[in-house]
């Protein structure tokens, strides 16, 4: 029994040494940070002009927002994705810094310095554009403070993100089994407070169109800017100075045969001729501190090409403190459903297996027939046919294409003829939107608008 009295004082010192080991770089950041925040309620005590959400302190007169952070030790090859995230969110290793900030503390306390919150981006509703006021992030990392946009580099050029601030969207939320509303940063699964893409579930987005899929990795930590991992950072949130300012503007463009109608709230509209003079309107109103927020509705006499020029010309002028194009009416296209890839016309380059609709004209009569490619047969043995149906009306093409659903078939394609107008075509898309999102017009291709494809049979 002898040896075991003498291993058993060391093993215990093995395992009380490495729990210390073991103990995060986070640990003594999170209690300085804790510590931080109770001197401010000690300092700021009965002072109706600041108020604590959390840990997040509400500045109302000085109109600022300060979260306590620290850094996370990202390195300089890793991809950032948050400016800062809570410590709970598991996404730290993607963050400048984590934060014992609860993200709707953080919405809470930019509302009570005066701030409105504005829409988070929603890509199924085709919101493809933040909207908020504008919120200027400042990271206090020892005596230097240091604008959020300089802590990130895009690895491609070394440079900075450009200053254009964050908008204060506000998170979406969503309603439990129970009926009960969830701020769904507090609980989605990025669990963010400030993103550098579009995330419909952050408190602060960018003001850019950047979805996640196209910029990952393209965000990567400053070398100047480094803070080493646990380092406090002191974040601070304020209204963007009324220099940098950006304000929302709603207009509503009209297209009619004759030209188009520019209407903007408290202000007579302007009747244009062409494209070129409605593209001369809209650049005397972007001073470079307006969004314009831009519906486009169609007069049912428009034709297809007119309505696709038109929204080409918009498209070129879409850009931060620029032309936002909002998403349209219940039963109207998106306006990028009229520019499909062009190799998309070849059935041999596409993804599933999408319908095909071809309208034609015949006198006063319109009809069309419903096509898809699909693969028949068992495994190593399949061949492809083509699936064709004759349409005589919008209904019969809603009933075939519900019918005929398949988890492969989700978007339907539309080769319409080179007079249709777009009364015409939304009397066969509208109903078709209800369960087929997603609606690709192709523009008339001479000597037909017939897909390229490689033989294949009829069943």
């Amino acid at each position: 029994m002898r040896p075991l009295s003498i291993v058993t004082p060391l093993l215990l010192a093995s395992v009380i040494f490495a729990q210390e080991e073991s103990k995060h770089p986070y640990d003594a950041a999170r209690a300085a940070m804790k510590s931080r925040v109770a001197e401010q309620r000690k300092q700021f005590a009965g002072n109706p002009d600041v108020r604590f959400f959390g840990d997040v302190m509400a500045d109302r007169k000085g109109r600022r927002v300060e979260i306590q952070a620290c850094a996370t030790g990202a390195r300089l090859t890793d991809p950032i994705e948050f400016f800062v995230t809570p410590f709970n969110s598991g996404k730290d290793y993607e963050a400048i810094c984590a934060t014992e900030a609860v993200p709707s503390d953080v919405h809470k306390a930019l509302e009570f310095i005066g701030l409105v919150p504005g829409r988070p981006v929603n890509f199924n509703t085709n919101h493809h554009w933040p909207r908020g006021p504008r919120v200027v992030m400042t990271f206090g990392v020892g005596d230097a403070d240091i604008r959020a946009e300089d802590m990130l580099v895009d690895p491609q050029t070394s440079k900075p993100l450009a200053r254009t601030g964050l908008v204060f969207a506000g998170s979406y939320t969503r309603t439990d089994p129970s009926g009960v509303k969830r701020y769904a940063a507090d609980e989605a699964d990025s669990r963010t407070i400030a993103s550098n893409y579009n995330d419909p579930a952050a408190v602060l987005d960018i003001p850019v169109r950047a979805p996640q899929s196209a910029i990952y990795g393209s965000r990567r930590p400053n070398p100047e800017h480094a803070p080493k991992l646990g380092e406090l950072i002191r974040i601070s949130l304020a209204p963007a100075p009324l220099a940098d300012a950006v304000v929302d503007v709603d207009v509503m463009v009209t297209a009619t045969p004759a030209g188009y109608r520019l209407e903007e709230r408290g202000k007579p509209p302007t009747e244009v001729r062409n494209l070129v003079h409605l593209l001369d309107t809209l650049a005397g109103r972007l001073d470079g501190k307006s969004n314009l927020f831009t519906r486009v509705t169609i007069d049912t006499e428009v034709k297809i090409d007119q309505l696709r020029k038109l929204y080409a010309v918009l498209m070129s002028v879409e850009q931060d403190r620029g032309v936002k194009l909002e998403p349209p009416a219940e039963g109207e296209l998106f306006h990028r459903s009229f520019f499909p890839e062009e190799e998309w016309r070849s059935r041999e380059n596409r993804l599933g297996e999408p319908w095909e609709f071809f309208l034609q004209r015949t006198g006063e009569q319109l009809s069309g027939r419903l096509e898809r490619q699909v693969d028949r047969g068992e495994a190593g043995e399949q061949k492809r046919v083509v699936e064709r149906y004759e349409v005589k009306s919008p209904a019969e093409l809603v009933r075939l294409v519900n019918d005929n659903q398949s988890q492969w078939s989700k978007t339907v394609f539309v080769y319409p003829p080179a007079d249709m107008s777009y009364g015409e075509l939304r009397a066969w898309t509208t109903p078709v939107l209800a369960t087929y999102p997603r609606v690709f017009v192709f523009p008339v291709m001479s000597p037909t608008t017939r897909p390229a494809t490689q033989p294949a049979t009829t069943p």
